[in-house]
């Protein structure tokens, strides 16, 4: 079946629908009887402002908190909503179905037949996205402010400067049960960041606050990567600036029992020295390249290198090899 147009028929005093109808495409061509008549050629349909990415894995405990996140949100453009979905063992999918047969239209849903691995199932999702702006949300995490994408779509159309726009969240830990704002940021006002910055510091971005422009090329290679936002930020960075916006407009959820939570220091930071690998590829920036370095190096200081095995020591030289080589000679001056 190929539709070639979709009509239909408005009230003429529905002021608002009309309007909202004509920002998607549809051409008035009859009044009549206190009715407006519309079409819109399939051929002209128009694209998303914003695609709103998610990745689901057994989060059926969370997973409606997300979903309504998006249906509350009040913008004055269109919006698509691409979840991935990766074989989960708990309830995750009869939720989504059920979103999708209640919300027709709101949800493309990718259900994979088999567990692909969150690298994978990323780079379905963003392969899928078609918006100008993507906004990312996890689905154990959650948008609580309705105007969250009206004003992260405001600022990137202001600011053109900015490839990228992100806000404060609140951080819910799951064992203790209770909300509090996150540290990384604390500004009250409005700020530009840049990939220095980002080179030099770390991740300072909780992935539900994030959108951004729909011009990243996300090969394989990057989505190797043991922390896939931090790269995709780091991209950004290659093409813009990084907008900050004060308020806070999510939760995201920590627990001590994640699969990254749960390890220990050195696994911790052994993993976060290939990440650093991989964003040392991306720019050839002098400046950029020395504060990965400085960053690796302020990563190193937080290991006991003396507590660590043989195997761990090894693991680690290996590693620091590819970020800087003089790393190690300061390393064995420490033993």
């Amino acid at each position: 079946l190929k539709l070639e147009s979709i009509n239909l028929e408005v009230r003429e005093d529905n002021v608002p629908a009309i309007k909202l109808y004509k920002n998607f495409g549809f051409k008035e061509f009859n009044r009549k009887d206190k009715w407006v008549s519309m079409t819109l050629s399939t051929d002209n349909l128009v694209k998303p402002t914003v695609s709103i990415f998610v990745m689901v894995y057994n989060h059926g405990s969370y997973l409606r908190d997300c979903l309504d996140g998006f249906l509350k949100q009040k913008t004055n453009f269109n919006v698509n909503i691409i979840v991935g979905e990766d074989y989960s063992t708990d309830n995750s999918r009869k939720i989504l179905l059920e979103y999708q047969n209640n919300f027709c239209g709101k949800f493309n849903l990718l259900l994979h037949d088999k567990n692909i691995g969150a690298h994978e199932n990323q780079q379905i999702v963003l392969d899928h996205c078609d918006g100008k702006y993507i906004a990312m949300c996890e689905g154990d995490d959650y948008w609580t402010d309705p105007l969250k994408l009206q004003k992260q779509v405001d600022f990137l159309e202001n600011n053109d400067e900015c490839n990228l726009v992100y806000h404060r969240v609140n951080i819910k830990d799951e064992e203790k049960n209770i909300i509090y704002p996150e540290e990384l940021n604390t500004s009250e006002k409005i700020e530009v960041k840049n990939l220095d910055e980002l080179a030099l510091n770390g991740n300072f971005m909780h992935t539900p606050s994030v959108m951004f422009r729909n011009n990243i090329k996300f090969d394989h290679e990057y989505s190797k990567s043991k922390v896939g936002d931090y790269i995709l930020w780091f991209l950004n960075g290659t093409k813009g600036d990084f907008g900050y916006l004060p308020d806070i407009m999510a939760v995201y959820r920590f627990s001590t029992q994640s699969t990254w939570g749960k390890k220990d220091a050195f696994f911790r930071i052994s993993n976060w020295l290939d990440v650093l690998k991989i964003a040392k590829k991306i720019s050839n920036k002098k400046t950029i390249r020395e504060n990965i370095k400085k960053q690796a190096w302020s990563k190193i200081n937080e290991l006991d290198i003396k507590s660590l095995t043989v195997k761990e020591k090894l693991i680690l030289f290996s590693k620091l090899i590819k970020i800087e080589p003089k790393f190690i000679k300061r390393i064995c001056q420490q033993l």
